[in-house]
């Protein structure tokens, strides 16, 4: 049965404190594709390594952990600790096979 994860919003640790417009403080972040219906956690969290786009536009393998599933993606959460928003993470859903265990 799935479930509403809500990847990209639930995993957030704490709000972001608004930035002016043109800062980059989310470039390094991994772009997300939408959110599947239906999805399902992966518990526990799985280690991992996505080959995945930032939103600067470069690409980088990138240490993960795999949270949930959905049809041909997983949902993967990214510590992007620093910067403004401080102790953070996100989540981004990418294609399954760009996602390999770490």
């Amino acid at each position: 049965m799935g479930v509403g994860f809500g990847c990209h919003t639930a995993a957030h640790v704490s709000a972001a404190p608004r930035t002016p417009p043109g800062t980059d403080w989310y470039a390094r972040w991994i772009v997300t594709q939408p959110e599947p219906k239906p999805q399902w956690l992966v518990t526990p969290p799985r280690p991992a390594i996505a080959r995945a786009r930032h939103y600067d536009g470069t690409w980088a393998d990138v240490p993960v952990s795999v949270v949930a599933r959905g049809a041909g993606v997983l949902c993967v959460l990214q510590d992007v600790s620093g910067g403004p928003t401080g102790t953070r993470r996100w989540c981004a859903w990418v294609d399954i096979g760009a996602v390999r265990p770490a």
